[in-house]
């Protein structure tokens, strides 16, 4: 029968290698938590397809709370062959050379009118694959089914910001737009009024 006694341990050797093992665990922890973080802070490209007075367009939105710099993206001919001619031109003139889009901002890159582009695809099933890199070091991989939005109704939703000026721009346009002789019969009509009396 073994017999162990507590005198012959060194706990000095235990207690430097335990302290060892807590720093190792304490680096390995700070490694992950400045990944985490650097990758919670990283420029994200989110992509989706919109509508705007009526005409469709591709939305490159940075979600992440740095920039994104040296933004390229490639489509392929094959879709892009899809395109109106006008759309193909402004879509490649728009990516043939790498843009910036600051944080928590969207570039738009026009597609088509609505009209022209449902004519064009409807019935038609495929995606328009982005793909490219930004940062030099990310890479974007984006896959937009058509069947999502052509042939859809849509609705265009306002923020309470845009609804407010809208309705500003409509009280800053409609008084002007009245002839202003009404006006002055109104004017002149109050002054006989007062005359009369």
């Amino acid at each position: 029968m073994i017999e162990y006694s507590l005198q012959k341990i060194d706990w000095t050797a235990i207690s430097a290698i335990a302290s060892f093992l807590m720093v190792i665990a304490t680096f390995i922890t700070l490694i992950i938590n400045q990944k985490q973080v650097r990758n919670a802070q990283r420029a994200k490209l989110n992509f989706r397809i919109m509508i705007y007075e009526k005409s469709y367009y591709l939305e490159i939105y940075n979600s992440g709370k740095e920039n994104a710099y040296n933004i390229r993206l490639k489509i392929s001919d094959s879709i892009l062959d899809k395109f109106t001619k006008e759309a193909k031109e402004c879509f490649i003139s728009a990516i043939s050379a790498p843009f910036f889009i600051k944080s928590n901002n969207s570039v738009y890159l026009f597609l088509g009118s609505c009209e022209n582009i449902n004519k064009l695809w409807k019935n038609k099933k495929f995606s328009i694959i982005i793909r490219g890199n930004y940062n030099k070091c990310y890479k974007i991989n984006a896959k937009l089914p058509i069947e999502h939005f052509i042939g859809k109704i849509h609705m265009i939703v306002r923020t309470p910001i845009e609804h407010s000026l809208n309705r500003i721009a409509e009280g800053l346009v409609k008084p002007n737009t009245e002839p202003k002789h009404k006006d002055i019969q109104h004017s002149l009509h109050i002054i006989a009024n007062n005359i009369q009396k």
